[in-house]
């Protein structure tokens, strides 16, 4: 079990050495997995996923389309009344740095289903069966990124164990105190990792009587109302995008997003190579979450409404989201700077799409705008615990804060 930051930083670094990874651009006369079939991009079994176009209102966009939710399963231990937490060294053709650390599982059905004709995924039943030795501890459906994906969903799961497992290539167990050394590193957690850590109410698995009671919180959700009506059009409707060998290029500087096909190589996935399309960006974004101390207690800034993939649906996010950087947007020198980390996103769907995550603390008061209102902790830790009402850069800045929403668990010094 590894109980150090540099001992997990050393594992990380072998399994990198060890998966001999390669990408490359590739056109799509070299490969015959993925085509351009009904004005789409999509893969020759019909599952992982498809680019498409969707049309909202007077605005386009090229979007992500998967219809099958991802699953997302997090295995963990007490032994001595420490957590550890059962993790994988994820090699991803999209990661800033290769490798970065995931759930015990990450994959979609297409993946575990083994579509791509690779390996079994390790583990899978453990949340899909019945195993002695261990329970179901906490499920929740929750959204994926909005404004990359059409109405995405992910399972997450997590599995308590008594013992020990066996440990297949790229998996290891970590303190949960490690992990929370590694929290603000850059480009070392993976999004659904922290995604992970942020919603679980920690403080109630090592002290019971510290867990929350929900049906005494009051959460008044604000009025919100969104317009739902979106089509799927095809990518040659795209007025922004054109369609190239390479994939599809944005064509209007307004547009940050494309799509570009790779072919990838390494020894440490299910399958060895492949070919897959994925998105790319020309900006950074930046996601920041405030936070303020009246009286000793702790209130969170969290911004509401839609966002373009997710028609119609309520969603929690930080206080300030950008997809792609807003240069007109400047911070108060008042707010108080307490975390920055970058945090690259899904590496199997997006290149290196670097963001900036945030956590300030508020000292004066601050205007807010008619998205936002200030949320106790424990008002946040309900939202966090609710299937389908946060985004997704929510939940992993709220990996950032767990010191503050579990006390008993995490040392604040760190």
């Amino acid at each position: 079990m590894i109980i150090s930051k540099p001992d997990l930083e050393n594992f990380l670094d072998d399994t990198i050495q060890l998966s001999n990874f390669e990408i490359e651009l590739a056109t799509f006369e070299q490969q015959d997995e993925w085509q351009i079939k009904d004005d789409t991009i999509s893969h020759k079994t019909g599952g992982f996923f498809h680019l498409i176009g969707l049309q909202l209102k007077d605005k386009q966009k090229l979007m992500l389309y998967q219809p099958q939710g991802a699953f997302n399963g997090l295995i963990f231990t007490v032994k001595k009344g420490q957590v550890f937490l059962l993790i994988q060294a994820r090699i991803e053709p999209g990661n800033s740095g290769i490798g970065q650390f995931g759930p015990t599982i990450q994959s979609t059905p297409a993946n575990y289903l083994r579509l791509h004709g690779g390996k079994q995924t390790p583990y899978l039943d453990y949340f899909m069966g019945l195993k002695p030795n261990s329970k179901l501890v906490f499920n929740s459906t929750q959204l994926d990124l909005g404004e990359r994906y059409y109405q995405k969903t992910k399972i997450l799961s997590y599995v308590f164990v008594e013992d020990e497992l066996h440990l297949h290539q790229g998996m290891c167990w970590v303190s949960l105190n490690t992990i929370q050394e590694c929290l603000f590193t850059d480009n070392f957690l993976n999004t659904d990792l922290k995604s992970m850590l942020g919603i679980f109410d920690w403080d109630s698995l090592l002290k019971p009587d510290t867990k929350t009671n929900d049906t005494h919180i009051e959460l008044k959700i604000p009025y919100y109302k969104s317009d739902c009506n979106s089509k799927f059009i095809g990518l040659s409707e795209l007025i922004d995008w054109d369609i190239t060998n390479h994939g599809i290029e944005a064509q209007n500087p307004k547009e940050d997003i494309s799509a570009k096909l790779f072919r990838v190589k390494t020894l440490t996935r299910e399958k060895m190579e492949w070919y897959q399309p994925l998105i790319t960006f020309s900006k950074k974004g930046r996601f920041i979450l405030c936070y303020k101390i009246i009286e000793n207690e702790y209130y969170f800034l969290l911004k509401y409404g839609s966002e373009f993939g997710i028609p119609g649906q309520f969603v929690f996010q930080p206080s300030f989201n950008f997809y792609a950087e807003d240069d007109d947007f400047l911070i108060d020198p008042s707010w108080n700077l307490i975390h920055n980390i970058i945090q690259s996103e899904e590496g199997g769907r997006f290149y290196k799409n670097e963001n900036d995550y945030q956590i300030f603390e508020i000292i004066n008061d601050l205007e807010l705008k008619q998205d936002q209102s200030w949320f106790s902790t424990k008002q946040f830790k309900r939202i966090l615990l609710t299937s389908n009402l946060c985004s997704i850069q929510l939940r992993c800045i709220a990996s950032l804060v767990l010191p503050i929403l579990n006390p008993s668990t995490f040392d604040s010094s760190n």
